[in-house]
């Protein structure tokens, strides 16, 4: 089974001295662990707070991979939805 989700890529590579890949974390791991500073502050169950942050990230990945002309356009009542 492959997994097709977009992780993005690697949020911080860089390499060893040895000219070895030093891997890191994804950008959807990065996305998702900021996104749950936000969300494990309320009292929510862990297991959903993991599910929302990942939603978050792929969505997050999604709006950073579109054109310029493909972005959604923000108004300011949507930036006052919030969680």
């Amino acid at each position: 089974m492959s997994d097709a989700t977009d992780t993005g890529g690697r949020a911080f590579p860089s390499s060893g001295k040895d000219g070895t890949v030093v891997r890191g974390m994804t950008l959807r791991d990065y996305f998702a662990a900021a996104a749950a500073t936000g969300i494990a502050s309320k009292e929510v169950a862990p297991a959903f707070v993991a599910t929302q942050v990942y939603k978050i990230a792929d969505a997050m990945i999604a709006v950073r991979n579109k054109t310029a002309a493909e972005m959604p356009v923000v108004t300011e009542s949507d930036s006052k939805q919030g969680f």
